[in-house]
């Protein structure tokens, strides 16, 4: 215990979206209570787990609310069923494979695919 460094409060990750000439730096954080409200206005998506607990503290007190702002992503291996609350939600559903890792890259793909999708719409309004 005594060698184990610190959780880190954020990370950050460049990627360079379909289209663009520049890598964009995302932030991405584990503790959005955190954020102040300049900090919202910021946010472009969020990984769920499907339960509606983790979205407590959010600017946006509904899911529905919540993915009409921001993309919304949930990841679940391909053999399991979607969580019945999830289904409700307008999230992009990302199925990874528990035995074809090699599958995982296509996955990653359709993720940054999404988010780019998204932030491009959002610019346009």
């Amino acid at each position: 215990k005594s060698s184990a460094t610190a959780k880190l409060s954020s990370v950050n990750v460049k990627h360079v979206l379909e289209g663009a000439s520049q890598p964009t730096v995302f932030q991405i954080i584990d503790a959005p209570a955190l954020l102040t409200l300049p900090d919202w206005d910021r946010v472009v998506g969020a990984v769920v787990m499907g339960n509606t607990w983790q979205f407590k503290g959010w600017k946006w007190n509904a899911p529905v609310d919540i993915f009409a702002n921001i993309a919304g992503f949930y990841l679940q291996y391909d053999d399991v069923a979607t969580e019945p609350t999830v289904q409700q939600w307008n999230v992009r559903r990302i199925n990874v494979s528990r035995s074809k890792r090699h599958l995982d890259a296509t996955a990653v793909l359709e993720f940054w695919h999404h988010l780019g999708e998204f932030m491009k719409q959002r610019q346009r309004q």
